[in-house]
This record gives C-alpha cells, sequence and structure tokens, in this order.
C-alpha cells in the first residue's frame, strides 16, 4: 500500500492516514505493508507520524522526486495528490486512486480486501523476487 499525501496539515490524507493505521495489523496478515510519502520535511514527517501513532513508513520526499515518478506529483501546490496505489509482489500496480476530498476516501477494510485478492498472506507459500543460481 502506498500512500502519497499532500502534507501533515491536508485532514482528508489525515484521515485516510489514521485508517490505516488502525488497520495495520489487518494489513500485514495479508503479507501487506504501507508506506507514506509526502513533500513534508522529515522533522515534520516524524511530528505528524508520531501524532497519529503511525505503524508504518512515512518518507520525507521534499524535492517530490518519488511522487513524481509516480505521477502524482501536483506542480501548482508542490504536493503530491492524495493517491492510494496496491501494488503486488511483483511491482504491478493493482489498484490506485485519487483523493480529492473526505468522501472520496479509500477506507482501509477495502484495502485489505483487496489485498487479499491480490497475494498471498504469511500462512501461504512466499514471494521470491529472485533466485541465487
Amino acid at each position: 500500500v502506498l500512500f502519497f499525501y499532500r502534507n501533515s496539515l491536508c485532514q482528508t490524507c489525515r484521515e485516510e492516514l489514521a485508517d490505516l493505521a488502525d488497520k495495520y495489523r489487518y494489513i500485514s496478515e495479508q503479507d501487506g505493508e504501507v508506506i507514506a510519502i509526502s513533500t513534508d520535511g522529515i522533522d515534520v514527517a516524524k511530528d505528524m507520524a508520531l501524532d497519529l501513532h503511525l505503524p508504518f513508513h512515512v518518507i520525507s520526499d521534499p524535492n517530490g522526486d518519488i511522487i513524481k515518478l509516480y505521477g502524482v506529483y501536483d506542480d501548482d501546490t508542490d504536493t503530491a495528490y492524495p493517491t492510494v496505489f496496491l501494488i503486488d509482489k511483483n511491482g504491478v500496480v493493482r489498484y490506485k486512486k485519487v483523493i480529492n476530498n473526505l468522501n472520496d476516501l479509500v477506507p482501509a477494510d477495502e484495502i485489505v480486501n483487496r489485498l487479499k485478492d491480490m497475494g498471498t498472506p504469511h500462512t501461504g507459500v512466499p514471494f521470491q523476487s529472485f533466485r541465487y543460481e
């Protein structure tokens, strides 16, 4: 689960982050991981992660380099368009949704269900990304 968020002041983004945090255990049970990325500086990102008790990785991308790679950089505000990506273990984007307001939030329960359809949970056969010969 890759979530690009505008910044720590974006209430819609904070709602999505909090929902992901609440369901993080279930996301993990589906062999999923959450990474949240914004143009916030490292101190601001850290403070927000602590304030919201986020159990997943929060990445500071002040120049928007990662955000631009995913095509969700907003040149007008120098931030990310709030966007949820679900990427499978082969690196294929299986789901993408741009969040415009609170009505567009992607419920974490929906994310968990989509992850169930995407891959093998911890109890199954693990993914092998490369082989040694």
